[in-house]
This record gives C-alpha cells, sequence and structure tokens, in this order.
C-alpha cells in the first residue's frame, strides 16, 4: 500500500474519532471507543501503565485501529515481564535510519503522540541535545510538514526531516542549509530504504 493511501485511510479514521468525540466530549486518555479499540482491556492495562495511558490519548493510527493486546502478549501475572514486546518489524518493513541498527522507538512512539506518524515531539541528536520537533501533515516544506527552514514564521530545524540533521547541506537543524525540493520528501528519501536516495525517477528539484 502506498504511503498516500496509507495516510488517507488514518486521517479519515482521525476524522471519524473526532468527529465522535466532539459529540461524547473530551477523548479519555484511554482512546477513543468504537474505532476497533477495545476500551476495556486498555483501561485495565493503562490503570497501570499511566504514561501509555496518556500516550495513547492522542489520536493516531494505533490507538484507533488496535488494543493492547493486539501487539503485546500477556505471559503471565502483573509485574516485570508480564507481557511480550514484539518488534516493529512484526508488522512494518520499513528500514531504520540513519543506520539499519537504530531503533524505530528512537524516533516513533508506539503509543501515540502529538505528531502524525507516531513521530515523538523529541529526540536526542547525536550530539547529545534534546531536540523538539513538529510535524501534523504529509506535506514536504510547509509549517506542519517534514521540513520548516525558511518557512515564513516557523522555528526552522523542527521538521522531522531537519532536526537530527547537524552536518547535511540542506535542510538542516541549524536552518542555514540551502534550499532544497519542497515536495514529499519521501518521494526521492523512502523510509522503505532507509531513507536514502530512491532508485525511482524524481523530480530533478529533489535530487541532490
Amino acid at each position: 500500500m502506498s504511503h498516500d493511501r496509507r495516510f488517507a485511510m488514518i486521517l479519515a479514521a482521525w476524522t471519524m474519532a473526532a468527529a465522535g468525540a466532539a459529540q461524547a466530549g473530551p477523548v479519555a486518555a484511554t482512546g477513543p471507543d468504537g474505532i476497533g479499540t477495545d476500551l476495556a482491556g486498555v483501561q485495565q492495562c493503562t490503570a497501570c501503565h499511566d504514561a501509555v495511558g496518556t500516550a495513547w490519548g492522542h489520536l493516531n493510527s494505533h490507538s484507533l485501529l488496535l488494543d493492547c493486546r493486539t501487539c503485546h502478549k500477556v505471559t503471565g501475572a502483573s509485574g516485570k515481564g508480564h507481557a511480550e514486546t514484539p518488534a516493529c518489524s512484526t508488522c512494518h518493513s520499513q528500514k531504520s535510519h540513519p543506520t539499519a541498527a537504530t531503533a524505530c522507538n528512537a524516533c516513533h512512539d508506539a503509543h501515540g503522540t502529538v505528531n502524525a506518524f507516531l513521530v515523538r515531539d523529541s529526540v536526542t541528536l547525536a550530539s547529545g541535545t534534546v531536540a523538539t520537533l513538529h510535524v501534523t501533515k504529509p506535506e514536504g516544506a510547509g509549517k506542519d510538514g517534514l521540513v520548516r527552514a525558511g518557512v515564513s514564521g516557523q522555528v526552522a530545524g523542527t521538521g522531522v526531516c531537519e532536526v537530527c540533521h547537524e552536518t547535511t547541506t540542506v535542510y538542516n537543524h541549524a536552518g542555514t542549509g540551502a534550499a532544497h525540493g519542497t515536495q514529499w520528501c519521501a518521494e526521492c528519501h523512502r523510509h522503505e530504504d532507509g531513507y536514502t536516495i530512491a532508485t525511482t525517477a524524481a523530480p530533478a528539484k529533489a535530487k541532490r
């Protein structure tokens, strides 16, 4: 399934949940009910895992379509090790970035975030600096897109594709990089390829 189609499905689910929330009041910290979520089971888990409950309250694809036991097989009574934590690759085929050894949760929180694509709202850079990031729309350069450098009125370097780039010549964390393509970054740099330059044809302006 293409990225655009996948995001369209998630966006539709977000819209449904938001409409339901508007009618029923604020969404509970344990996530919206009736969109593929076992609310009672989620409440049972988040009674102890309160930080997870807060994350789960953000509208995202996992909380809208899954519940705790979809991913976590309970293997015993409550306590350390009572549930299995599967590898992200159980369901996802994308490759890590910047190296194959980079853990998915370095950038993503599987339980939910304020950002789109389950992207964390802050990450730790190679320099040790904790940096804030913001992405809420499936677009390239824009105030809510993957890159924000040079976008009028926005904080340069806080887009998800530039927040870690401290040494690149385009779209870097300092917001001083040269201009680059403004369309969806993944047209050339695909998650499936670990964000290396895709081998498929792409608009010339987006190539390095």
